[in-house]
C-alpha cells in the first residue's frame, strides 16, 4: 500500500482541520527548552504488528533560534504522494467594512499520485458546527474518494448568515478545476478556521487565493 493511501482527518474543533497524517506514516513530536534542546518521540508501525513503537531519539543543541527553523528546514519534508502550497489574499468583510481589506491565507494540500478511499475523519461533536463540517460529514457518509484538501484563516464559515455549505464548495471546486481533478470537488475536503459569524470570502479565495497556491 503506497504511504498515502490510507489517511486520517481530524476534526476537533467547529471547522478546523487539526491533524492530516498518513495512517502508517511516520510522525514525530518535540518539544524545545530555552536552550533550543530537542527529544523527539518518532512513531512507527512494525511490520509484523498493527501497534505503534516508539523510539525516543536526542537530537541536536541549537545555539539559536534560526540555527533551529535551519535544521526544521532539512527535516520537515513531505512524505511521497503529498504536495503543499499556501497563498494569501485580500478580502473586505461586509460585517465589518470599516476594517478595509483584510488578509486572508489559503492551503491545498494535493494526493500527487491519485485519490485515495482509504481516508477517515473524526468530526467535531459541537451542536453548531461550521460548513465545512457539513460537507466533510457528507463527504465521509458517501463513501468517495478523497484527492487533495483546502484550508483557510480568518473566516470559519460558522453561522455566516448565508449559504455557508455553498461558498466551501464553490472553493472545492476552484481547487478541482486548478488541479483538473477527475473526480472534482466531490473529492476534496475543505476546512476554515477562524472568525464566527462573518461570511466567507469564497470568491476571493477560488478566483486568487486557490490559483496561486495550486
Amino acid at each position: 500500500m503506497m504511504l498515502h493511501r490510507a489517511l486520517f482527518v481530524a476534526v476537533t474543533t467547529t471547522t478546523t482541520v487539526s491533524a492530516f497524517v498518513p495512517l502508517s506514516a511516520r510522525a514525530a513530536s518535540f518539544r524545545a527548552s530555552t536552550a533550543f534542546r530537542l527529544l523527539a518521540t518518532t512513531t512507527t508501525t512494525a511490520a509484523t504488528t498493527s501497534t505503534p513503537t516508539q523510539q525516543a531519539q536526542e537530537l541536536p543543541t541549537f545555539t539559536s533560534e534560526q540555527e533551529y527553523l535551519d535544521y526544521l528546514e532539512t527535516v520537515s519534508d513531505l512524505p511521497a504522494g503529498f504536495a503543499t502550497g499556501t497563498a494569501d489574499g485580500l478580502f473586505v468583510p461586509p460585517e465589518a467594512p470599516a476594517m478595509g481589506k483584510l488578509g486572508i491565507r489559503g492551503t491545498v494540500i494535493h494526493l500527487t499520485e491519485g485519490p485515495t478511499e482509504n481516508w477517515a475523519a473524526c468530526f467535531t461533536k459541537n451542536k453548531f458546527p461550521g460548513a465545512p463540517i457539513t460537507v466533510g460529514r457528507s463527504r465521509l457518509a458517501n463513501g468517495g474518494p478523497l484527492h487533495a484538501l483546502v484550508i483557510n484563516n480568518k473566516v470559519s464559515n460558522v453561522c455566516s448568515g448565508g449559504d455557508g455549505v455553498a461558498d466551501s464548495e464553490m472553493v472545492c471546486q476552484a481547487v478541482a478545476e486548478a488541479l483538473d481533478l477527475p473526480g472534482g470537488a466531490e473529492t476534496v475536503l475543505p476546512s476554515s478556521t477562524g472568525v464566527i459569524g462573518w461570511r466567507l470570502p469564497a470568491k476571493e479565495l477560488s478566483q486568487d487565493v486557490v490559483p496561486k497556491a495550486v
